[in-house]
């Protein structure tokens, strides 16, 4: 522990996660429409938080797409 009492490892982000698998998926050639994160909607027809998961996905899959574009 450090001397403020936390651990001096760094707390994973699960949203950083998901960007990784999107970057993961962009560089196996998978689509954009392969996320596996669905768009899921409450009974009332609002979003629910599964949103902030696909664009994170989508986020990290379209930033690989534009890095390998850019090295092309």
């Amino acid at each position: 522990m450090s001397h403020d009492g936390t651990t001096s490892r760094k707390r994973r982000n699960p949203m950083d996660a998901a960007v990784l698998k999107g970057e993961q998926a962009a560089l196996a050639g998978q689509p954009e429409s392969a996320c596996p994160y669905k768009d899921k909607r409450v009974a009332s027809g609002r979003l629910s938080f599964s949103r902030a998961w696909r664009n994170a996905w989508v986020s990290g899959h379209r930033q690989a797409m534009f890095r390998l574009r850019q090295e092309s």
